[in-house]
């Protein structure tokens, strides 16, 4: 590998995206990898991982805050230019190999703030990087089509992506997910490098613990049958009101629901018991909640590899997921869980009651999921995949 580090460059150390480019982070650097991981986060975190914030701060500079009570785009601006320069002066400190950029629009910045003259792979983890929108999805019970992160003028924005891609430097696009793949391969030149390399996950830190014990540790009835969601947000892309109204046209007398992150509003059945955790952190408390989940239940209209369902894979607990994005491709139907097709609570709840008839078939499932998560997951395989992708990019 090339001696000079290459960066791993988010907007920050919390949110999904920035949970896989830690994992991504730690899994080349057990690999021997040398790297610095840089955002623009004030918080720091107790790491072997060298990391670097381009802005330290906990708030924007004074004249930075006044100008956002009188034009917050005026602001918005100046933090970009200022994130820029931040960005810019690093690189020209450290003169890395390689840039590997993961969710930025957050912290302002755009593909103009890229240098074009240094290798450069980019993870998606959604749509953004090629197209205005992050996720474009239909939602049937508002009667609307529903975008995420978007850019206006949409016009503006996608010829800055077509600027980026005609970039000198060696360039490749990293997508999680097949579908995020073939949506890329959709939107971009033929001649930028399209590969398709999934998440990867501390399978000795995600782990099957007990069920039992897990209950009991969390205080739910043992004679219940738990179903576990998680999201961070609890908003339309995420899909918890395809639960709530699937779960109002079933039999919910021997269903528990288990939820952490964000508490969804959508009313549910009123002899459904619910524990709510709420946010939750440390792989110990996540892979318990895993593990007292009887199922996982992931019913987003828009997804790349759900974070969550990976973690599900590797603490054994089968899923019950949306036919969207990157999910079916480890909610196998037969192997690691049930697929239904849409945004329709009849769909959801039709699924749901065909697990149910086939429990026999969970210690089996249980199983699968273990033996897909450590076969196509690891840490190790991603970094593997992630070296052999820098070294065809540095010999260009």
């Amino acid at each position: 590998m090339p001696g000079k580090p290459i960066v791993i460059l988010s907007d920050s150390l919390q949110g999904g995206a920035a949970h896989a480019a830690t994992h991504l982070a730690e899994g080349l650097a057990a690999a021997g990898t040398s790297l610095e991981r840089w955002h623009f986060s004030s918080n720091q975190r107790d790491t072997s991982i060298r990391e670097f914030s381009l802005d330290p701060e906990p708030k924007r500079p004074p004249f930075e805050r006044i100008l956002k009570n009188l034009s917050r785009a005026a602001a918005n601006r100046l933090r970009q230019k200022r994130h820029r320069a931040a960005l810019h002066n690093r690189i020209a400190q450290t003169q890395p190999t390689l840039l590997n950029v993961h969710n930025i629009h957050d912290s302002g910045l755009d593909h103009d703030a890229l240098p074009a003259d240094l290798p450069l792979i980019w993870t998606l983890h959604d749509c953004w990087a090629f197209a205005a929108e992050a996720y474009t999805w239909q939602d049937t019970h508002l009667g609307t089509t529903q975008t995420a992160a978007t850019e206006r003028p949409r016009e503006a924005a996608l010829a800055r992506r077509k600027s980026f891609f005609a970039r000198s430097a060696p360039t490749a696009l990293v997508a999680p997910s097949q579908w995020l793949a073939n949506t890329a391969r959709q939107h971009t030149p033929s001649h930028v490098t399209i590969k398709h390399i999934p998440y990867g996950i501390d399978l000795d830190a995600f782990t099957r613990q007990d069920p039992a014990a897990s209950q009991q540790a969390l205080g739910l009835d043992p004679d219940r049958i738990w179903l576990g969601h998680a999201a961070t947000w609890a908003n339309s892309r995420k899909g918890f009101d395809i639960i709530a109204r699937a779960l109002h046209q079933m039999d919910c007398s021997n269903l528990g629901l288990l939820i952490w992150g964000q508490q969804p509003e959508d009313p549910l059945p009123a002899n459904l018991p619910v524990h709510y955790s709420g946010h939750i952190s440390g792989t110990d408390a996540l892979s318990r909640h895993y593990s007292a989940s009887n199922l996982f239940l992931c019913p987003s209209r828009a997804d790349n590899l759900p974070n969550t369902v990976l973690e599900s894979l590797a603490c054994g607990t089968p899923i019950l997921g949306s036919d969207a994005g990157g999910i079916p491709d480890m909610a196998r139907p037969g192997q690691t869980g049930w697929i239904f097709a849409g945004d329709t609570p009849a769909a959801c709840a039709q699924a749901l009651q065909t697990a149910l008839a086939q429990r026999s078939t969970w210690p089996a499932l249980q199983t699968r999921c273990r033996e897909v998560a450590e076969a196509e997951y690891s840490l190790p395989l991603q970094a593997t995949r992630y070296q052999q992708l820098i070294a065809e990019l540095c010999s260009e």
